[in-house]
C-alpha cells in the first residue's frame, strides 16, 4: 500500500467540541501526526458514559496522541511553545481573544516558527460585530438560513441533526490547511487561516444563496421534496417504510406516471388533464405528488424499489442509520473498520475513513486515552524524566501511570 501523503506533517490540535477536532481527525486519516493538547482538568463528564467513551469523542479524536498541558501556567505555556517550534500546523477554535490571553496566538507563535500554518475556527470570524460571540452548531444553522429552509412547510424550522454547522467548518479548515501546506512547499511560508463557521455553512448552501442573489428568492421548507415545480419526495409504502423519489427530468416523470397507472385504481392518472404534459405536471406538482403518495401505499417498499429500478426511475430506500451501515454496498467497499480503546484493550466498530483509499489502511486506529502520550512526547523534546516529574508536580502538565505509551516512569498528578 502507498504511504499516506501527510506522513511528515505534525499538527498541534488545541481545539474542542467538533469543528476543530474533526478537521484534525481528517488530517490524521491522511497520515498527519496529530498531538491533541488537552486541559489538565480532563475531558469532562460528557466524554464518557458508564466507563465507555462517547461516540463523538471516538469519531472526532481517533488516530491522535494526547498530551495534557495547563496553558494558563507559565511552565505549561513554555511546554506548548516548545511543541509549536516543531509543529507544521496549529489548529484552535477558542473564542476570539482567548489565544492572545494564553500567549499562543499566531503573532506570538510565528516569531518562534515563521513557517507555521495556524488555523483558527470561530463562529463568525475574527472581525465584525459578532467576532467575540460564542457559537454552536444550532446557532450557526439558525443564523445561516439553513434551519429556516429545513422541515415540513406547516411546521416550525427544523434543526439538521448531522451538525452541518460544525462539519462545514471542519471540511473547509482541513482543505485550507492542505492548500497552505502546498503553498508553503512552493515557498509561500506560514500563514494564518481564519475560518468562520457561518461563512462555511453558507458556502455549502449554494442553491439557497445563489438563488437569492440572482432571483431574490428565499427557499422555504418543503420536507423531503424541493417544493412546487419539482417532482420529488418521500413516499410511504404499504409496510410503513419509505422510498425517496427524485424525478427532475421529463423522461423520469413520464415513466413514473406510467408506473402509477399500473396500480389498481390509479389507471386514470395518464388521462388526467392536469398531468398531460411536463409543464402541466410541474404546474400541478402538488396534486400529482399526492396521487403518487396514495398509490405507493398499495405496495411494500421492496416491491416499489423493484418496479422503479426496472423502469429507470431515480429512487432509493430511506434507511435508518442501522440499515445504512448494514447495507451490502458498504460491506462490498470494506467501509466498516474498527478503533481500539486503550483503557479497556477492546476494539469497537466505526466507519472506515474515505481517506483510507489514499494509501495505507486505517484499520488499526486508536482513540488516545487522556494524557496518554504526555511523557513520551516531552521525552521527544529532550525533557528528562526529572523535569517531566517536576512539571507534573507543579500541575503544569498531567501524565498517566502505567505503560499505555511507554510511560512507565511517569507519575499521576
Amino acid at each position: 500500500m502507498a504511504s499516506l501523503p501527510l506522513r511528515d506533517i505534525l499538527v498541534l490540535d488545541v481545539s474542542m467540541h467538533l469543528s476543530g477536532p474533526f478537521a484534525s481527525r481528517m488530517l490524521a486519516d491522511m497520515g498527519a501526526r496529530i498531538i491533541k493538547v488537552e486541559s489538565c482538568e480532563g475531558r469532562g463528564p460528557t466524554s464518557y458514559s458508564s466507563g465507555k467513551p462517547s461516540p463523538l469523542l471516538v469519531a472526532a479524536n481517533c488516530g491522535k496522541e494526547s498530551i495534557a498541558i495547563d496553558l494558563k501556567t507559565p511552565a505549561g505555556n513554555s511546554v506548548f511553545l516548545d511543541l509549536a517550534r516543531r509543529a507544521d500546523v496549529v489548529l484552535e477554535n477558542f473564542r476570539t481573544g482567548v489565544t492572545q490571553r494564553l500567549g499562543i496566538d499566531y503573532e506570538t507563535l510565528r516569531k518562534i516558527n515563521p513557517s507555521l500554518i495556524y488555523c483558527t475556527i470561530t463562529g463568525f470570524g475574527s472581525e465584525g460585530p459578532l467576532a467575540t460571540k460564542s457559537a454552536f452548531d444550532s446557532t450557526i444553522q439558525a443564523m445561516s438560513g439553513a434551519m429556516f429552509a429545513t422541515g415540513e412547510p406547516d411546521r416550525p424550522p427544523a434543526l439538521m441533526t448531522i451538525n452541518l454547522g460544525d462539519l462545514a467548518a471542519s471540511c473547509i479548515s482541513a482543505s485550507s490547511i492542505l492548500a497552505a501546506i502546498h503553498g508553503r512547499a512552493q515557498g509561500d511560508g506560514g500563514r494564518h487561516i481564519d475560518v468562520s463557521m457561518l461563512e462555511c455553512l453558507l458556502f455549502l448552501m449554494v442553491h439557497h444563496t445563489q438563488s437569492f442573489f440572482q432571483n431574490g428568492s428565499v427557499w422555504g421548507r418543503h420536507g423531503s421534496g424541493y417544493g412546487p415545480g419539482v417532482i420529488a419526495g418521500a413516499m410511504e409504502c404499504r409496510d410503513g417504510k419509505y422510498v425517496q423519489l427524485v424525478c427532475p427530468y421529463p423522461k423520469f416523470q413520464e415513466s413514473l406516471q406510467r408506473v402509477i397507472a399500473m396500480v389498481p385504481g390509479f389507471e386514470a392518472v395518464t388521462a388526467d388533464p392536469r398531468f398531460a404534459t411536463t409543464e402541466l405536471r410541474l404546474k400541478n406538482s402538488e396534486p400529482f405528488l399526492q396521487t403518487v403518495r396514495d398509490a405507493f401505499k398499495h405496495r411494500s417498499r421492496n416491491e416499489w424499489l423493484a418496479v422503479l429500478e426496472d423502469n429507470d426511475i431515480p429512487s432509493s430506500p430511506i434507511y435508518d442509520v442501522g440499515e445504512a451501515l448494514a447495507s451490502e454496498q458498504l460491506a462490498a467497499r470494506g467501509a466498516i473498520s474498527s478503533v481500539r480503546i486503550p483503557e479497556s484493550g477492546t476494539e469497537i466498530p466505526m466507519l472506515a475513513s474515505p481517506f483510507d483509499r489514499l494509501g495505507s489502511s486505517g484499520a488499526h486506529r486508536e482513540l488516545p486515552a487522556f494524557a496518554q502520550h504526555t511523557s513520551a512526547i516531552l521525552r521527544e523534546l529532550g525533557y528528562s524524566d526529572e523535569k517531566i516529574a517536576r512539571l507534573s508536580a507543579e500541575r503544569a502538565i498531567k501524565t498517566v501511570p502505567g505503560n499505555l505509551a511507554g510511560d512507565t516512569k511517569s507519575e499521576e498528578s
